[in-house]
């Protein structure tokens, strides 16, 4: 069974979004992206890649850090996120008449 894409809100308010498994108390967030905002548009980088110089297979974390989890619906940044944990396109759905 895939785990699921969810947003991950963090008690330090860092957004991450990642596959999720809870074990216990403690979080398992696989493929983990760092969400940000600059006022237009949302950016998504490799969490801690910048600082231990290394994409991060998985974050993991005592559940007491985290505030919530939310699912991820179907959308562009879902499209982006896959894209970039796994270099595959997302093709646009277009109907041609």
């Amino acid at each position: 069974m895939s785990k699921p894409i969810e947003y991950i809100l963090l008690t330090n308010n860092t957004i991450l979004i990642g596959k999720v498994s809870f074990e216990g108390d403690i979080i398992d967030i696989e493929d983990p992206y760092l969400m940000q905002s600059n006022g237009t548009e949302v950016l998504m980088f490799p969490f801690l890649e910048s600082i231990l110089k290394q994409k991060l297979s998985t974050f993991r974390t005592n559940n007491i850090n985290v505030l919530s989890t939310i699912p991820v619906d179907k959308n562009d940044i879902m499209d982006t996120y896959i894209k970039a944990i796994t270099n595959i396109e997302i093709p646009e759905k277009k109907i041609v008449v």
